[in-house]
């Protein structure tokens, strides 16, 4: 995905900073959407399936840590806090929910535009080819399995389950077999779909 197609979900109740907002995001190339209410946020992030949120704490009808926490009950999608709100307990609490930056207003474009960036790299898909380096990093440490375009961290118990009934699905350790496997093959897939669906995590 370029940048270019990344759309941003803004949930912020101030007319003007929105209107700042979508001038500072199309410029650089994102679609825009907003929201001015924290139901309106929720709603609109199912709705358009943004690539990231940006969420001001003090919307009018309820506070948005709500908007962080209705998002998280079905999504990972980014969300990086803007708010006056500037106190390290706001912080903690925007970031215990989920949230995956913070930044306090008033703001500098540059950094709001350096972080925006940065979170949807860090959301951004692990391709079957990539899969190498990580492998190498991670060692003996749970592994990734790649289904369809997206990547689940399985946990330590479901990976020490499958090396012990399922050692063929994936490889054990770099040392051990030396190669990635095709993960997206659709009989590799829906086996491990098969056996992360009846383990509990």
């Amino acid at each position: 995905m370029t940048e270019a197609m990344h759309l941003v979900l803004v949930v912020e109740d101030d007319p003007a900073l929105q209107s700042v907002l979508r001038t500072l995001f199309e410029a650089n190339g994102y679609r825009f959407v907003a929201a001015s209410i924290a139901a309106g946020g929720i709603r609109d992030a199912r709705l358009y399936n943004p690539d990231v949120v940006i969420v001001d704490l003090g919307l009018p009808d309820r506070d948005g840590l709500e908007v962080i926490r209705g998002i998280r009950l079905w999504s990972q999608m980014p969300i990086v806090v803007l708010s006056a709100r500037g106190q390290e307990k706001d912080k903690i609490a925007a970031l215990d929910l989920g949230a995956d930056d913070y930044v306090a207003k008033p703001f500098a474009v540059g950094e709001l535009l350096a972080r925006i960036r940065a979170a949807l790299r860090r959301a951004a898909p692990v391709a079957a080819g990539d899969l190498w380096p990580l492998w190498a990093q991670l060692g003996t440490l749970p592994v990734l399995a790649i289904r369809g375009a997206l990547s689940d961290i399985l946990s330590a118990s479901t990976f020490a389950r499958m090396q012990r009934e399922k050692p063929d699905l994936l490889p054990l350790t770099v040392a051990s077999r030396g190669h990635v496997p095709l993960l997206d093959e659709p009989e590799c897939l829906a086996a491990i779909d098969a056996f992360v669906a009846r383990v509990a995590y």
